[in-house]
């Protein structure tokens, strides 16, 4: 639960490993950002994963790659895999009923 005083920011969608990598470490070092979640591709997640290693942050990722809890596997980032369904039923489902007045929602898979 968001606590007042606490921010959320969207990164947007990085097209590609390089990018993810940048917006993450910039997030990081500018404004103290510390917990990221998403990437929809796998080379991206990888790239994001590294960083969270590097600068001791978490990340949570549904990307499919297997490097991501294997050879690249780290203590900050954590892979949850689950299938389409379930991850909108355990979070949309709860956003939609938190927020009635948001009238339009959009998954990207």
């Amino acid at each position: 639960m968001r606590k007042e005083g606490e921010n959320i920011s969207f990164l947007g969608v990085p097209k590609t490993a390089g990018e993810g990598a940048r917006k993450v470490r910039e997030a990081i070092e500018s404004k103290g950002v510390r917990f990221f979640q998403g990437a929809v591709s796998s080379s991206v997640g990888l790239a994001i994963g590294q960083v969270a290693a590097e600068k001791q942050s978490i990340y949570a990722t549904s990307v499919g790659a297997d490097e991501t809890t294997g050879k690249n596997c780290n203590r900050f980032m954590f892979r949850w895999s689950v299938a389409t369904y379930g991850a909108v039923q355990e979070t949309l489902v709860p956003l939609i009923k938190k927020f009635p007045q948001a009238k339009k929602w959009y998954t990207i898979e």
